[in-house]
């Protein structure tokens, strides 16, 4: 018998996956006719959306049927493959996009009269296929390593990869969440270092303007210059899009950092957490696959008002 607690589970993940599908689906159709972003980027959030769209489908409506049915039955092993692999691959795909999108902000900023020589769209698509293709070998080469094996997570209601620890000894997670680990914290890390390389660029540009204003003031009021041979001042940066995406990146750390501590300290320690503490930290990481609509729709004016012509909505 389904207790109270997963009942309740049940429908607030299915919100969340309806959310998550219908959310990215709008988002993509948003995107084709958004023209105040470049095509690159807009290439680069299509592949953003698509990889929270399959963690949707793949991940979060089999953990719906799972804990609906109290577990996956003895007989599913091919299905846990798949679900284990599911669970791995698309949350690095997305990380991955995600460090893709950063690098092209970060071109757009530090080389602005160059951006259209060196991000084109072919070149958006090559880097895209390549981060895709890297994070499917990664999955492959640590969850079909001889030794490998997948084990049902009874508090997640997931499937992971596991690896034996010792002839003949028990399960573990440790390889598997460490390469986890390791394969989100390096797109992370150098997301983090682009968005302080944009900070500084910025800021460098507001002490230039700054000094070239006040050599101006100086040169108009000892009558060396007039108004009208005042200079104008370089372009601003534009870093509106690249603070968009800094908290996008934020929004998966925030969301996944706890899902993987458990995962790691139940591996390390074998040790299971509260229950309540668990479904916690799968909530928000459930929840991170449809941050991403609400984010752009709010911070970006071309894409608010293309979703606002799509629901026939009234600026």
């Amino acid at each position: 018998m389904v207790a109270a607690w997963d009942i309740f589970l049940c429908v607030l993940y299915s919100l969340i996956a309806v959310a998550i599908i219908s959310g990215n689906v709008f988002c993509l159709a948003i995107l084709r006719g958004v023209n105040s972003i470049q095509k690159p980027t807009k290439f680069m959030i299509a592949s953003l959306s698509v990889a929270d769209l399959c963690f949707g489908v793949f991940v979060v409506v089999p953990v719906i049927g799972a804990l609906a049915a109290g577990g996956l039955p003895s007989n599913r092993a091919s299905f846990c493959t798949f679900f284990a692999f599911a669970n791995i691959f698309f949350p690095r795909a997305g990380i991955a996009c995600i460090l893709v999108i950063n690098l092209d902000r970060f071109v757009a900023i530090s080389r602005p009269l160059h951006y259209h020589d060196l991000v084109t769209t072919r070149r958006a698509y090559l880097a895209l296929g390549t981060v895709w293709l890297l994070s499917f070998t990664l999955t492959c080469l640590f969850g079909f390593l001889p030794g490998s094996s997948t084990v049902y997570h009874g508090q997640f209601h997931m499937c992971f990869f596991a690896r034996e620890a010792a002839p003949g000894g028990s399960s573990s997670f440790v390889v598997a969440i460490v390469l986890i680990v390791v394969s989100v914290a390096i797109p992370i890390v150098v997301s983090t270092a682009l968005y302080v390389f944009i900070l500084k660029i910025a800021r460098g540009h507001v002490q230039r303007t700054s000094s070239a204003c006040r050599s101006v003031d100086l040169a108009m009021l000892s009558g060396s210059q007039s108004p009208q041979q005042t200079p104008n001042p370089a372009p601003k940066p534009n870093t509106k899009a690249a603070n968009t995406f800094f908290i996008v990146t934020a929004g998966f750390v925030v969301a996944w950092l706890p899902f993987l501590a458990i995962l790691l300290h139940e591996g390390l320690k074998n040790d299971i957490v509260p229950r309540w503490l668990a479904d916690l930290s799968q909530v928000a990481v459930f929840t991170s696959s449809c941050w991403n609509f609400i984010i752009f729709y709010v911070r970006n004016t071309g894409f608010r008002k293309r979703a606002r012509e799509l629901l026939r909505l009234r600026e």
